[in-house]
Protein backbone atom coordinates (compact mmCIF):
# COMPACT_ATOMS: atom_id res chain seq x y z
CA UNK A 1 0.00 0.00 0.00
CA UNK A 2 2.74 2.42 0.95
CA UNK A 3 4.80 1.53 -2.53
CA UNK A 4 1.41 2.26 -4.59
CA UNK A 5 0.73 5.72 -2.25
CA UNK A 6 4.51 6.82 -3.04
CA UNK A 7 3.81 6.01 -6.82
CA UNK A 8 1.33 8.15 -7.19
CA UNK A 9 2.96 10.90 -5.36
CA UNK A 10 5.75 10.68 -7.62
CA UNK A 11 3.53 10.85 -10.95
CA UNK A 12 1.55 13.99 -9.57
CA UNK A 13 4.81 15.80 -9.17
CA UNK A 14 5.94 14.82 -12.68
CA UNK A 15 2.62 16.05 -13.77
CA UNK A 16 2.84 19.38 -11.25
CA UNK A 17 6.32 19.82 -13.15
CA UNK A 18 5.03 19.07 -16.29
CA UNK A 19 2.22 21.72 -16.22
CA UNK A 20 4.22 24.42 -14.15
CA UNK A 21 7.06 24.29 -17.24
CA UNK A 22 4.12 24.52 -20.12
CA UNK A 23 2.35 27.42 -17.90
CA UNK A 24 6.40 29.30 -18.64
CA UNK A 25 6.55 28.46 -21.79
CA UNK A 26 2.91 29.45 -22.74
CA UNK A 27 3.56 33.03 -20.41
CA UNK A 28 7.29 33.42 -22.93
CA UNK A 29 5.31 32.94 -25.72
CA UNK A 30 2.62 35.52 -24.74
CA UNK A 31 4.77 38.12 -23.60
CA UNK A 32 6.32 38.05 -27.09
CA UNK A 33 3.03 38.04 -28.92
CA UNK A 34 1.89 40.92 -26.52
CA UNK A 35 5.31 42.87 -27.68
CA UNK A 36 4.76 42.23 -31.39
CA UNK A 37 1.79 43.77 -31.66
CA UNK A 38 1.85 46.80 -29.22
CA UNK A 39 1.35 50.08 -31.53
CA UNK A 40 1.55 51.74 -28.25
CA UNK A 41 5.08 50.68 -27.60
CA UNK A 42 6.39 51.45 -31.24
CA UNK A 43 4.76 55.09 -31.03
CA UNK A 44 7.31 55.47 -27.63
CA UNK A 45 10.26 53.68 -29.81
CA UNK A 46 10.19 56.19 -32.44
CA UNK A 47 10.27 59.03 -30.12
CA UNK A 48 14.07 57.32 -28.98
CA UNK A 49 15.11 57.20 -32.22
CA UNK A 50 13.98 60.49 -33.08
CA UNK A 51 15.76 62.11 -30.37
CA UNK A 52 19.11 60.87 -31.23
CA UNK A 53 18.95 62.86 -34.48
CA UNK A 54 17.77 66.22 -33.13
CA UNK A 55 20.04 69.10 -32.14
CA UNK A 56 18.50 69.74 -29.00
CA UNK A 57 16.85 66.66 -28.02
CA UNK A 58 16.17 67.74 -24.11
CA UNK A 59 13.71 70.29 -25.84
CA UNK A 60 11.67 67.54 -27.71
CA UNK A 61 7.78 67.77 -27.35
CA UNK A 62 6.29 64.64 -28.54
CA UNK A 63 2.32 64.47 -28.95
CA UNK A 64 -0.08 61.96 -27.11
CA UNK A 65 -0.51 58.63 -29.47
CA UNK A 66 -3.89 59.43 -30.32
CA UNK A 67 -3.52 63.13 -31.03
CA UNK A 68 -4.16 64.20 -34.79
CA UNK A 69 -1.22 63.87 -36.93
CA UNK A 70 -0.26 60.36 -35.53
CA UNK A 71 -0.72 56.77 -36.94
CA UNK A 72 1.26 53.81 -35.88
CA UNK A 73 0.09 50.91 -38.26
CA UNK A 74 0.88 47.82 -38.04
CA UNK A 75 2.01 45.36 -40.47
CA UNK A 76 1.78 42.30 -38.29
CA UNK A 77 5.12 39.73 -37.62
CA UNK A 78 6.55 42.71 -35.52
CA UNK A 79 6.61 45.38 -38.14
CA UNK A 80 5.02 48.85 -37.48
CA UNK A 81 5.10 52.20 -39.69
CA UNK A 82 5.03 55.49 -37.30
CA UNK A 83 3.77 58.87 -38.43
CA UNK A 84 4.18 61.50 -35.92
CA UNK A 85 6.00 64.83 -35.21
CA UNK A 86 8.34 66.60 -32.85
CA UNK A 87 8.55 70.12 -31.40
CA UNK A 88 12.22 71.02 -30.53
CA UNK A 89 14.94 73.88 -30.67
CA UNK A 90 16.88 73.96 -33.90
CA UNK A 91 20.05 75.13 -33.87
CA UNK A 92 18.78 78.59 -33.69
CA UNK A 93 17.18 77.95 -30.32
CA UNK A 94 13.51 78.28 -32.66
CA UNK A 95 11.34 76.06 -31.51
CA UNK A 96 10.09 74.24 -34.86
CA UNK A 97 7.46 70.98 -35.43
CA UNK A 98 9.14 68.77 -37.39
CA UNK A 99 7.17 65.68 -38.97
CA UNK A 100 8.62 62.12 -39.40
CA UNK A 101 8.01 58.35 -40.28
CA UNK A 102 9.95 55.46 -39.96
CA UNK A 103 9.59 51.94 -40.31
CA UNK A 104 9.75 49.41 -36.73
CA UNK A 105 10.63 46.70 -35.74
CA UNK A 106 10.67 44.38 -32.44
CA UNK A 107 13.30 41.63 -32.28
CA UNK A 108 11.51 39.02 -29.89
CA UNK A 109 14.48 37.07 -29.65
CA UNK A 110 16.95 39.63 -28.28
CA UNK A 111 13.90 42.14 -27.18
CA UNK A 112 15.59 45.26 -28.77
CA UNK A 113 14.35 47.87 -31.42
CA UNK A 114 15.13 48.70 -34.79
CA UNK A 115 14.40 51.27 -37.01
CA UNK A 116 14.87 52.43 -40.49
CA UNK A 117 13.74 54.88 -43.77
CA UNK A 118 13.50 57.63 -40.60
CA UNK A 119 12.04 60.57 -42.74
CA UNK A 120 12.32 64.24 -40.62
CA UNK A 121 10.43 67.33 -42.65
CA UNK A 122 11.17 70.67 -40.52
CA UNK A 123 7.41 72.52 -41.17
Amino acid sequence: MARVVRTVIAIGAIIGAIMILADLIRSKDHDAELSCGDSGMAFVMSQTFIKRRLRAPATASFPWSFADGVKVLDFGDCEFRVKAYVDAENAFSANIRSVYTMNLRFNPSDESWTARNINIESR
